[in-house]
């Protein structure tokens, strides 16, 4: 299945799976996250001005979306030492495609994306309760690093 980035016809179909990920992942629904964002990555930028790819899966000859990737550069990411790390920001393989290594290969083409940007090393993080994402990321040889909860006090 060819992977290659993000056309503008597809970004309606990303967006739809990208809101699957919950709250935090749906740019259509964010109040200007989507006018803002989507054209950064359009650009190859994300919110940072760092590069940022969304990558896509598709049968052959098809445009319709199997899966996507998106990955970018940070600086720094715990547990890494070198920089910039490259960072698997979202993953998702529609259900009808599990189960064929589709995912296995979005992944690996968003980690040779960053290394074709200058990292060394990926990182990758899921939510605590998220125990079909934590499986999936150690099938895919990553390795578990910490398991924390983070706080905020608001004044």
């Amino acid at each position: 299945m060819p992977i290659h980035p993000l056309t503008p016809p597809q970004e309606p179909e990303w967006l739809r799976m990208r809101a699957t990920l919950g709250p935090d992942f749906d740019l259509a629904n964010t109040q200007g996250a989507a006018s803002t964002e989507i054209p950064l990555i359009r650009a190859g930028k994300g919110p940072a001005g760092r590069p940022y790819a969304v990558l896509v899966a598709t049968d052959d000859g098809a445009e319709t979306i199997l899966g996507f990737a998106e990955a970018h550069l940070r600086d720094y990411a715990d547990g890494c030492t070198t920089s910039p790390v490259g960072y698997l920001e979202a993953w998702y393989v529609a259900p009808e495609a599990r189960g064929r290594g589709l995912g296995r290969e979005l992944v690996l083409a968003a980690r040779d994306w960053c290394r074709e940007h200058g990292a060394s090393e990926f990182f990758s993080d899921t939510d605590l309760h998220n125990t079909n994402s934590i499986e999936a990321h150690k099938r895919l040889g990553f390795t578990e690093l910490y398991r924390t909860v983070q706080f905020r006090l608001d004044d």
